[in-house]
């Protein structure tokens, strides 16, 4: 999905029809540099005035060193990938400086004196934080550590201490390298560890794994010692003589190694199967107490098994701070009451929660407290913490999918959560404008802005709705009267309904979860007289699916099945992968389904995704009767005229007006890149569509082509487009059948190659 680099949002006097995606305002009215309004290729839109900008906090993960009163604070995929905030009040957490970071995704970091050097993929940047109100990213010192590498990412940890910077990757042949530090940021290789007669086929396989992208590995560095781990395996290496590193002790653990904590002779490990094995990443997790008195033989003095999965560790005397993920007791299955139904069951086996340990007899840890963080859907399977610090009484957490919490542990049997700051928001899937208020709807929470001055909106960070997240598919609906929102999550076999009190208050909440048929997934929904349409899937039979229609009861709280209308079987899946557009309109609901050759070919497998697309179905149903529902057979709009040949691979690129559709389509016919149109049908027969128009984007194909979103906009008859690489397009429609570029927006250079 098209999101404004770096992830803002812009408001302005132009009045919007219905319910606006970020993509389609954001393109109007955003981008970076801020978008400029030409006279000469707005001819149209000479009204329409940019002037104010939201900030979301958009990124993915955490990951933090703490230095004072100041928490330095990376997280990836975004342009602000580099945070600093003033935690001197850990109550009321604040941003005071974000910048670049640098080119790619920021992961690991660590601070020596006034630089922070901070892990981007292939390369580890320095930014200097002398003042820490206005970090400064050195351009001239761009490590690439190995420029010459192949295969997945190396997965760099590192440490800087003294002249000298540890690092550790995930190649056994070069897994632990010692460099020292000329001039500024100048590393020089002086050493190198090979591992790879001392790690196991296992352990080098769950290194080399792809889909471990982000491991959760440490280093500590004791005097002479560095302590890490490589996939199974915690490794100590003698550092003494910085040019001549030898090993200490390289120790198999019964699974991957994501934590660590020293106290003397004693090297606490967490570990879980989260990259090792697919099913439950909690099969031989727990965490050991290693004694390292005896190098050369380690022995494992005990071990704590309380956590599900266990991950990341703090020691402070006898008391051993853990967070992970613990088992869902049975009776906090809810949410503020509501009990948990199928989905969410699945989502919420575990949370995220901290236990306080007692590791003063390490033969026999045992929990003190236990505190459980408020419930946030998680994404792509991965880590749920990887910093922490302690600091007056006050440990500081790292939530990977939410950002910073601040816990009161001076009395540590009796720990308080007191505070927090987002800075993970996703990208943001759909805006939705409420009279003085702008609903935000990102893959993590729904964020509210007050607009009733334009100029100075006002961004409710915090937002609300995290336990039912994850709108990766689906896109939330406002019921009318501005109350209740209905919403699919990924994965989903209910439909979730937040209430927010009044129209227009900052949060909501959840108040009722409807289940979906037995047997049935939800991929979409949408709003129509009077009525919540959901697309089904039927669950392993993805192909199939129908349209469910549902009447609101009890002002909105409650959903009554009303009327099913079966589709059918697709060619190929419907379910919560991409491949599937969904529209409601006035008097119509549309579906359409893209089969490619690969039948592999879904989200995140990115060499099956560009394959010949044989078939680009589209199904309508007529919804003028919304209770009596009728399906039309599929039409294949790849047959239906000879030009470009249409596809579509994520979000939602239709919309509709006056009979006529609007796909924002990929001609596939090319070998290479992409090129996107514009196509317009006629389907005011929907049992014959034809098309009319083909308006070519005026912007070079590239082959970034995941995404493509439209919209209408007011006053008419304007045609709001985004695209990932792309960016925005606004067409002229007031002929369907002659549309006319009224606006594009201006290339410019990204900091990644992921926005948009």
């Amino acid at each position: 999905m098209w999101t404004p680099s770096p992830n803002s949002l812009a408001r302005t006097g132009m009045r919007f029809r219905g319910d606006i995606r970020l993509s389609t305002v954001a393109l109007l009215v955003a981008c970076w540099p801020a978008l400029t309004v030409r006279s000469a290729e707005t001819r149209h839109l000479a009204g329409v005035e940019h002037v104010s900008t939201i900030n979301l906090p958009h990124r993915w993960g955490v990951d933090f060193v703490k230095r004072g009163n100041y928490l330095y604070l990376t997280g990836s995929e975004s342009q602000r990938k580099f945070a600093v905030i003033d935690a001197s009040d850990p109550r009321n957490l604040k941003v005071v400086a974000e910048n670049e970071a640098g080119l790619y995704a920021a992961r690991n970091l660590c601070i020596h004196d006034n630089l922070i050097l901070t892990n981007l993929y292939r390369y580890i940047n320095a930014i200097d934080v002398s003042d820490p109100t206005q970090p400064e990213l050195l351009l001239g010192c761009q490590w690439d550590v190995d420029p010459e590498r192949q295969g997945p990412l190396p997965h760099y940890r590192f440490q800087w201490v003294g002249k000298h910077v540890f690092l550790a990757c995930a190649k056994p042949q070069r897994a632990f390298r010692v460099y020292e530090v000329e001039r500024l940021f100048l590393p020089k290789l002086v050493a190198t560890v090979d591992l790879s007669s001392r790690l196991d086929e296992a352990c080098v396989k769950v290194l080399s794994a792809a889909q471990q992208w982000y491991p959760n590995a440490e280093m500590l560095v004791d005097g002479a010692t560095v302590h890490t781990s490589f996939g199974t395996h915690v490794v100590g290496f003698d550092v003494r003589n910085p040019a001549a590193p030898s090993v200490l002790y390289c120790h198999k653990m019964p699974a991957n190694v994501v934590g660590l904590a020293l106290a003397g002779k004693r090297l606490y490990v967490a570990m879980n199967s989260r990259w090792t094995k697919k099913g439950d990443p909690g099969q031989d997790a727990s965490v050991a107490v290693v004694d390292l008195a005896s190098p050369a033989s380690l022995k494992i003095l005990g071990e704590y098994r309380g956590m599900a999965v266990p991950e990341r560790l703090l020691i402070a005397g006898d008391t051993l701070y853990l967070v992970g993920e613990e088992k869902m007791p049975p009776e906090a299955a809810n949410l503020g009451g509501v009990p948990f139904t199928r989905g969410l069951k699945e989502t919420f086996e575990r949370r995220v929660a901290l236990h306080v340990l007692d590791a003063a007899n390490p033969a026999r840890i045992v929990c003190r407290a236990s505190l459980p963080f408020p419930l946030r859907v998680g994404h792509y399977g991965d880590a749920v913490c990887r910093a922490m610090a302690l600091d007056g009484g006050v440990l500081f957490v790292a939530d990977h999918d939410y950002g910073v919490r601040t816990v009161d542990v001076s009395d540590p049997g009796r720990p308080r959560l007191i505070g927090g700051l987002r800075t993970i928001t996703h990208e943001v899937r759909k805006v939705i404008p409420a009279g003085k208020t702008l609903y935000i709807v990102n893959g993590s929470c729904v964020n509210a802005a007050d607009i009733s001055d334009p100029q100075r909106p006002l961004l409710d960070v915090e937002g609300s709705l995290s336990a039912i997240a994850g709108w990766t598919i689906s896109q939330p609906v406002f019921h009318p009267n501005g109350r209740f929102l209905y919403s699919l999550k990924r994965g989903s076999y209910e439909v979730a309904v937040a209430e927010f009190q009044k129209r227009g208050a900052a949060r909501g909440e959840v108040v009722n979860l409807v289940r979906l048929p037995d047997g049935w997934g939800g991929r979409d929904l949408g709003w129509a007289r009077d009525r919540l349409f959901v697309l089904g899937t039927k669950e392993n039979e993805w192909a199939k699916a129908e349209l469910f229609v549902f009447q609101p009861v009890d002002g909105g709280k409650g959903l009554k099945l009303t009327a099913r209308c079966p589709l059918g079987a697709f060619k190929s899946w419907v379910g919560w992968v991409w491949g599937t557009a969904f529209l409601v309109a006035d008097d119509r609901v549309f579906v359409l389904n893209c089969h490619r050759k690969a039948s592999e070919a879904r989200e995140g497998r990115y060499a099956t995704q560009r394959q010949e697309t044989v078939s680009t179905d589209l199904a309508v149903v007529d919804v003028g009767k919304p209770d009596s529902p009728r399906a039309f057979p599929p039409v294949n709009l790849v047959e239906l005229a000879p030009g470009p040949r249409p596809t579509f691979f994520a979000d939602h690129a239709l919309a509709y007006k006056d009979g006529y559709l609007f796909f924002y389509a990929l001609d596939d016919s090319p070998p290479k890149s992409l090129p996107s149109y514009l196509l317009v049908y006629d389907v005011r027969n929907p049992e014959k569509p034809s098309l009319v128009a083909a308006l070519k984007e005026p912007a070079a194909a590239k082959d970034s082509f995941v995404v493509r979103n439209l919209c209408l906009l007011s006053p008419e008859p304007y045609l709001a487009g985004s695209s990932e690489a792309n960016g925005a397009w606004v067409v002229d429609i007031r002929d369907p059948r002659q549309p006319v570029t009224a606006w594009k927006e201006p290339e410019h250079a990204r900091a990644t190659d992921t926005e948009h």
